[in-house]
């Protein structure tokens, strides 16, 4: 059990080799990002406790989400914390298209003044999808974007780009 702690992401790398773990509870903690792929590692997962935490819904959770819409792991629910148009619906019922990364979000900020600490204490060391492009699985879509550099935080388990 993981629960009552400080923890504020849940990363790919985060749970692995737990190949007999099935119970995993990181409920009562300051969750608000976790990797897409943070769960796939663990086949003996039945139960997966993640409610009181305040998870930003927004495009980092969009592969949290898909996993949970395909999983049979008994989740409890999670819910939306941020941002406000989402607070409060279960994270698995809110639609792709609705977890966006918008200016306010301190991950996707234009703003010059959220350094690294603060995107960090949102979305956790690496983000899970590169400013200003869609990711989905394993394929990170970045076209028509006027972008003038190659996107940072790339996944490793990227196949396509």
């Amino acid at each position: 059990m993981l629960r009552n702690n400080h923890l504020s992401y849940v990363a790919n790398d985060s749970f692995t080799d737990l190949n007999s773990l099935q119970i995993l509870s990181l409920n009562d903690n300051k969750i608000r990002c976790v990797a897409g792929g943070a769960f796939n590692n663990l086949p003996a997962l039945t139960t997966l406790n993640v409610v009181s935490n305040p998870l930003s819904c927004n495009c980092h959770s969009r592969g949290f989400s898909e996993w949970l819409q395909r999983t049979s792991v008994v989740t409890g629910n999670p819910r939306c914390h941020s941002p406000s148009r989402l607070k409060d619906v279960p994270l698995q019922d809110v639609e792709p298209g609705d977890l966006i990364c918008e200016d306010d979000d301190v991950c996707h900020s234009r703003r010059t003044a959220v350094t690294e600490a603060e995107r960090q204490q949102v979305c956790g060391p690496e983000s899970e999808c590169p400013i200003h492009c869609f990711c989905s699985g394993a394929s990170v879509h970045c076209s028509r974007q006027k972008l003038k550099s190659v996107p940072r935080n790339i996944q490793v388990s990227t196949t396509e780009l």
